[in-house]
Formats: structure tokens, sequence, C-alpha cells
């Protein structure tokens, strides 16, 4: 007695299987087309005024003013460190929009004693100045943006399953006008 295959149930399996195909095709063109329309349109990042505070997820960031003097642009602003770490990484988190060719990374001083910044401990708001040293075939200017760039902490990152803090996309801009020495 020959065992003959069962027709309709292979026929179900088959359904199956494209069926699954069919959707597994279609979330991915769908989440793929969504991908597309984000970068196509890109929300607007909100502006904040001086004195406003930012969450940027690791530091909150008020600025508090902008000067240029003797070629160099300075920013005061009030940064508080959210993580329950001591750390210097609050460097980034205030980036200049546009910067002239061969501008350096700016240089930290703490406003009450005019020392270096270093480590910022958690939950105790510093006041610090950033020193942009301008290069001198540039005019000064106007007016400069900033944006506050953010950081999301992740207990096991993809790569190496170690807890860390990550980029994040920027989560709000400021622009400041620029007071000259003689304005002070």
């Amino acid at each position: 007695m020959s065992k003959r295959p069962n027709v309709t149930a292979l026929r179900k399996r088959a359904t199956t299987f494209i069926m699954a195909g069919l959707g597994a095709g279609a979330a991915t063109v769908m989440s793929f087309a969504m991908a597309l329309y984000d970068a196509a349109q890109p929300k607007e990042l909100p502006i904040v005024q001086i004195g406003e505070p930012v969450d940027t997820g690791r530091w909150k960031v008020a600025v508090l003013g902008s000067q240029f003097d003797k070629e160099r642009l300075s920013v005061e602003m009030e940064i508080t460190n959210l993580s329950a770490m001591t750390s210097n990484s609050y460097s980034h988190v205030l980036t200049l929009v546009d910067p002239p060719p061969g501008l350096a990374t700016p240089s930290y001083l703490l406003v009450r004693d005019n020392a270096i910044a270093y480590n910022l401990h958690p939950n105790m708001p510093e006041r610090v100045i950033a020193h942009w040293q301008w290069p001198k075939e540039v005019p000064p200017p106007q007016n400069v943006q900033f944006t506050f760039m953010s950081q999301i902490h992740k207990r096991r990152d993809n790569l190496y399953g170690a807890p860390g803090w990550f980029d994040r996309p920027p989560v709000a801009r400021i622009v400041l006008p620029i007071k000259s020495e003689a304005e002070s």
C-alpha cells in the first residue's frame, strides 16, 4: 500500500509559508518607507531661551549668556550632571552650528574660581564658561546657534554587552546674540 501525500495539508502549509513571507515583506517595506519619510521630513528642534534648562539625558544645561572679546567666543552656562558618576564628558553637549573653518574645541573654566573645569559631580550644578578661540581671518559673529546634543544610558550595549552612555540626536537649539567687549 503506497502512502500518498496529503495534498490538502501540503497546500495549507504552502499557503501559510507564502502568507508569512508576504507579511514579513510588507512589514519590511513599511518600516523602510517610514524611515525614509522621517529622514525627508526632519522634526524642527525646539528653540530654548537664555536661562532655560535643557535635559539632555546625562546633563541638564542652561545657557546664561555669550560674549565675544579678544578673538574669543565665550558662552556661560550652568551644567548639572544627571548621571550617578562623576564625569567630564560635557564638552560635546553644546555644539556650535556651522562653525568656521579652523575653530578648535572649547576650553571650559569654572566661574567660581576661573580654574579649568574637569570632572563634574552628580547633582551639583556648576557654572562654567566655554571659550572657543576664534580664527583671526573670520569676522566676529553677530549671533551664534548651538544645538544641545543628548545621550541615553543603556545597561547593556549591543556590541559588548556593557553599560554606558550613548549619543542620541539633538534635543533643542538656542540662538545667542553676541555681546562685544564694549557692550559688557
